[in-house]
């Protein structure tokens, strides 16, 4: 019992013991360094759609899916802290081009 004693006390004085609070301080950390690395594709599909799932209907879904991938085109490899209000805006321009695009070709033909 003694050596256990002794190695906890030199991995103290090495700092190699974290406390409740320092471990997860350092766990907050990680998250927050993880969260700035990450694009709004990843965001989108390991963090949104997670937690929206639970609440969806099976249409729902497919519709949120549909929409986020046309997102993904313009938004998808941008990190979430980088997305401008010009990027969202250009990717609404897009939608609704695209819109008038299919619907003229609807109705043309």
């Amino acid at each position: 019992m003694n050596k256990v004693a002794e190695q906890f006390a030199r991995d103290c004085e090495k700092g190699l013991i974290q406390t409740k609070e320092e471990r997860r301080e350092q766990a907050e950390q990680q998250k927050q360094h993880e969260r700035q690395k990450l694009t709004f594709e990843r965001y989108a599909l390991e963090i949104f759609m997670p937690r929206k799932e639970a609440t969806f209907s099976e249409n729902s879904r497919d519709t949120y899916t549909r929409y986020l991938r046309q997102s993904f085109k313009y938004l998808g490899q941008l990190k979430v802290e980088d997305i401008r209000p010009v990027d969202v805006t250009d990717f609404f321009i897009a939608l609704q081009t695209k819109a008038r695009v299919s619907e003229i070709y609807c109705y043309s033909h």
